[in-house]
């Protein structure tokens, strides 16, 4: 094929992709804002800044983020099925549809909403970065703010309430509530009628929002305007001031607008009940959420209390139990100049993914805590990240690791190489040991018992260990009416468990390598498409005998190649 060709195969593939994405970006007109009072601000989905002053009238596109600044409240109208969204004071939020979805993407503030049934054929749901409310058709108000605790209210019809980190779902109705919490709680409660939020232009009947909805629903054959040039404002332009009267010489005009309430505090609390060791205990979990700059503090505070009322004290009576309180410390954010997280761990993907996507420490969070480690940083052209699942395991012999260095070419041209090495320096230290015996609790009969690991019968009463206390024997080991012959007893024929398998001693290396190379096709604040190439090798050695639990007689390597391969992000 002679490279012409190749070159127009090639455009076949990427040219309708761009325009797909193209399209989607070019925003379509979905609702207008019909009502307006103080500082109403819109960032178009192309924009990177809230340079649109807005007022009644107004197109908002898909993908468009409005933000209601303090002393002020707007009244959004979807142009299909006329379901009105009264925004107050102090909120954010984006608009999101899809073919068979509409989402109103709330990031804080508070929203009353009438969401009609005529003419509606997609889906309407609110989400917060903790839950997601489906609605059929209904009126209702949600409060998001710096609390953690979504809170939803319900006026007329139904809808649900799902919590994105449990995964639990709550009906809500008239006279109801449902509290939502980034610990996983979600729970219905009736609500008192002074609970639902109040409406922000309480002088405007029924009649009012009727005349709005036929004032500024599209006549047959009208064609909305794509944007109102005369609205746009230059990035530095100072935010006007709500129309409450004549201007005065001495007005104190603000230089830059006010960003919604800064999250720089948030708290997380759980209920619920934890059986340990046999005891069923009533669980308090508080998980506050402090900021300061650039600074991240998340912290995981739980109490266990029993049928008496006392604090079970194994969760606070040693050292190393501060560092388990930690859910994670953070400084800065992926991407900027340097920066780092230490504690819990999620989503960690190096590169394009071959070797490590998606990871997360917290599988068996809070069983088993993990201290991790993802950070990096830049300079000139060159970048480095490095990551580690828990630091802990250095002492049991090794953790999963992995480090990454990239190289931009320009800004200008930003072909981008990279290469990754990942190594889990011992697979067996990941094995849960709770009482530190080298025995895993898998092979371990008595897991919080450094004494002890073997109990051939089963019976709770250990087999004769050297070294311990004989008292604490049993007298017939494998349970067959005879004493063994440690105590004189008359059973030649006895057998005992074989010593469990231990990490002491053992290992199992893997490694992997990767290398790669990419080139954004699309680049924005709202979306993201590269096209790369990545070539991945890993390797397990050879480990154990065969004799061992763990058996590997020889070492093993595989390959993968991705040619090409696409990564596409949307709002991020």
């Amino acid at each position: 094929m002679s490279a012409e060709k190749k070159k127009m195969k090639s455009a076949r593939l990427i040219i309708p992709l761009f325009f797909l994405i193209f399209s989607f970006l070019s925003a379509e007109t979905i609702a207008r804002l019909v009502k307006a009072s103080g500082t109403v601000r819109l960032k178009q989905v192309t924009a990177s800044e809230f340079n649109i002053l807005a007022k009644p009238g107004m197109r908002i596109g898909n993908g468009d983020v409005i933000r209601v600044e303090s002393a002020s409240f707007a009244v959004v109208l979807y142009l299909d099925d006329k379901s009105i969204i009264k925004i107050k004071e102090n909120s954010q939020f984006q608009f999101v549809d899809s073919e068979n979805t509409r989402t109103i993407d709330l990031e804080i503030g508070t929203l009353i909403n009438e969401v009609r049934k005529e003419n509606r054929s997609k889906t309407f749901r609110i989400q917060t970065p903790t839950s997601v409310a489906s609605v059929k058709g209904t009126i209702f108000g949600v409060i998001v703010d710096a609390s953690g605790i979504d809170q939803f209210y319900g006026q007329e019809g139904l809808f649900e309430v799902f919590n994105l980190v449990s995964g639990q779902t709550v009906a809500v109705g008239p006279g109801q509530k449902a509290l939502s919490s980034p610990t996983g709680n979600v729970i219905s409660a009736p609500a008192a009628a002074t609970e639902f939020p109040v409406d922000p232009d309480p002088n405007a009947g029924t009649g009012e929002l009727e005349q709005l909805i036929e004032q500024y629903s599209p006549k047959p054959g009208e064609t909305l305007p794509e944007e109102y040039p005369q609205d746009i404002l230059p990035e530095d332009a100072p935010t006007p001031q709500p129309e409450t009267g004549p201007a005065t010489p001495e007005a104190d005009v603000p230089q830059s607008a006010p960003s919604p309430p800064s999250k720089s505090f948030g708290m997380g609390f759980g209920v619920g009940s934890v059986t340990i060791d046999g005891i069923v205990y009533n669980q308090l979990a508080f998980r506050p959420e402090l900021k300061f700059g650039k600074l991240g503090l998340g912290f995981d505070l739980v109490v266990y209390l029993n049928n008496e009322g006392n604090i079970r004290q194994e969760e606070w009576d040693e050292p190393t139990d501060i560092a388990d309180k930690f859910l994670y410390i953070r400084w800065a954010e992926k991407g900027d100049p340097f920066w780092i997280k230490l504690g819990a761990l999620e989503n960690v993907v190096l590169g394009y993914g071959g070797l490590l996507s998606g990871y997360s420490n917290m599988m068996e969070f809070p069983t088993v805590r993990q201290i991790g480690v993802n950070g990096g940083f830049g300079f000139g052209s060159f970048g480095v990240e490095l990551f580690m699942s828990n630091l802990k395991d250095f002492s049991r012999g090794g953790t999963l690791m992995g480090f990454r260095g990239s190289y931009t070419v320009s800004k200008q041209f930003p072909l981008s190489f990279g290469a990754n090495l990942v190594m889990d320096l011992n697979q067996f230290s990941g094995l849960v040991d709770r009482d530190d015996d080298t025995y895993p609790d898998a092979y371990d009969d008595f897991p919080n018992d450094k004494q002890f690991w073997n109990d051939t019968d089963g019976d709770g009463i250990p087999d004769p260990h050297v070294g311990t206390d004989s008292t604490m024997w049993d007298t017939d080991s494998d349970n067959d009416q005879q004493f063994d012959p440690w105590i004189g007893g008359s059973d030649q024929d006895l057998v005992l468990k074989g010593e469990p398998f231990s990490i002491q001693g053992n290992k199992a290396a893997a490694i992997g390598y990767a290398l790669d190379v990419g080139y954004p096709i699309i680049k924005s604040k709202m979306a993201q498409l590269t096209i790369f190439a990545e070539w991945s090798q890993l390797s397990f050695a050879a480990a154990g005998d065969s004799g061992s639990a763990f058996f590997r007689p020889e070492d093993r390597t595989g390959y993968g190649v991705t040619i090409p391969g696409l990564q596409a992000s949307l709002f991020k």
